[in-house]
Formats: C-alpha cells, structure tokens, sequence
C-alpha cells in the first residue's frame, strides 16, 4: 500500500483496515482508531444497568423468527402474530405511522400478491438495493389498486415509504446476520463521527450493510465488549447470539444526540 508507513505499534491498527478493505468500506488508520475509541466508550456502557434499553429488538427479532411462514393459510394472522413485542409497538404503530396495520389489512384482500413481495424482498441471489426498491415499488401499485377499486376511501398511505426503515426492519428479522434496520441521517452522522470525507447525500444501501459488517469483523477483536454483550442476552429468550443488531446498537450508542423512541 504506497505511502502507508507503520510501527510495530502501528500493526495492529493495520489489522484492523484490512478487515475493512475486506469487506468494501475502506477507512482510513485515523478512523478506525475512532472506531476504536467508540468500541471503548460502548464497552463501559454495557457494563450499565441501562444497556438493556434496546434488548427488545432482539425479542422482536426472535418472535419474527419463530413464526414468519409464508406458507401458512391465515396470512394476516402469521404476520400479527410475527410483528409483537411486549415491550414495544412503536417500530411499526406510533403517531400518524402505521404500516403493520395496513400489511395485515393488504395481507388478508391479496394474499397472494404480499407473499410474493415478501419472496422477492427475501431472495437474497438478487442485490439488497434492488429488493427494498421494489418491495417500496409493489407497496405504491397495492394502494393505488385498492383505491382504485374503492374510490371513496380515505386511505391514502401504505407507510412503506419511510426512507426504506421498515423494510429493513424485515430483514434484518429475517437474516440476523446479515442486515441492520436501516436509518439514513443516523447513518450520515456516525460517518461524521469518525471523520470520513465521503458523506453520502442520498440513499446508499449497499454501503450501509457493508459498513455494519465491517464494523462487525473490527468489533470481534473487543473481547470484553462481546462477553458484556453477551451476558446481557441470556435475559432475552431465543436471542440470536450472532445478530448483526449488536451493531445497530452500537450505532444508537454512538449516535444517542439523535433520538431513537422506538
């Protein structure tokens, strides 16, 4: 690499860039020595009582996987019973935002179609980028059908183009591993954060979830931050010990001066 010069002392921050160089998001020396510094910060934040805050998620994510079936009848019911939490509702019900509401409402009059949005949201031999565009695509051809169909009606809203958030809320339920719940301006902000000149100034997904998992693979050397994490996921029944929304937490913690109610 011309240019780049290291120390011993230097060598292991150079481990840590070619993980990143590995998984497409290049960052410089500077920034991942930011991004160890955030791993710190997050690390003594686990260790306190208010680090459960966001375990929800990870219920969430465990009810999801234990009941999404595409193949069953009843396909407003699997999905109402897929998308609860105890906890909260906020991540699909809250003010003037619905989109749960409205999935199980579609999901009962078209079957058939919301099945086949969900097979081809979920069929990864097909670029992330392309999915999430459609899934929004097939939602705006649902509602202008039905209000097509029923002029007087004052549903005018599916909710499933917020920014492409609740479709990577599906996802990232659907694979642990591999997706985050996908926020633009918290994303921009972290980037900031850890000095990158390369803002993006519109939706770039592919960058995203490659980002997640690069800071995933740097996040693996942290030996006290994952058994800290760990521990506090035995309070959660089913928990997938793997889920990428380790970093998505990480992200909320590193961003926390931009509220996240849900």
């Amino acid at each position: 690499m011309p240019g780049l010069k290291l120390s011993r002392k230097g060598s292991a921050n150079f481990i840590y860039l070619a993980d990143c160089l590995f998984f497409a998001e290049t960052l410089t020396l500077m920034q991942v020595k930011k991004i160890k510094a955030l791993f710190e910060d997050y690390s003594q934040y686990l260790a306190k009582a208010d680090a459960d805050e966001y375990l929800h998620l990870w219920n969430t994510q465990a009810n999801f996987g234990a009941h999404f079936d595409l193949e069953e009848r009843d396909l407003g019911e699997m999905l109402d019973r897929a998308l609860q939490n105890s906890a909260t509702q906020r991540i699909w019900n809250r003010q003037a935002y619905e989109p749960k509401k409205i999935l199980i409402q579609f999901a009962e009059l078209f079957p058939d179609y919301i099945t086949q949005m969900f097979n081809d949201l979920f069929n990864e031999d097909k670029s992330v980028e392309s999915r999430m565009q459609r899934f929004a695509f097939y939602w705006d051809q649902l509602l202008d059908a039905y209000r097509t169909e029923h002029p007087q009606t004052k549903l005018n809203q599916h909710y499933h183009d917020d920014g492409y958030e609740i479709t990577s809320y599906y996802l990232c339920f659907r694979y642990p591993e591999e997706y985050i719940p996908y926020q633009f301006e918290r994303f921009q902000l972290f980037l900031q954060k850890v000095g990158s000149h390369d803002i993006p100034q519109a939706h770039d997904i592919p960058r995203y979830f490659k980002l997640a998992k690069t800071l995933r693979k740097l996040m693996e050397k942290e030996v006290e931050l994952l058994a800290a994490h760990q521990q506090r996921l035995q309070s959660v029944p089913g928990a997938e010990p793997e889920s990428l929304l380790l970093i998505f937490d990480f992200l909320l913690y590193s961003t926390r001066e931009m509220p996240y109610y849900y």
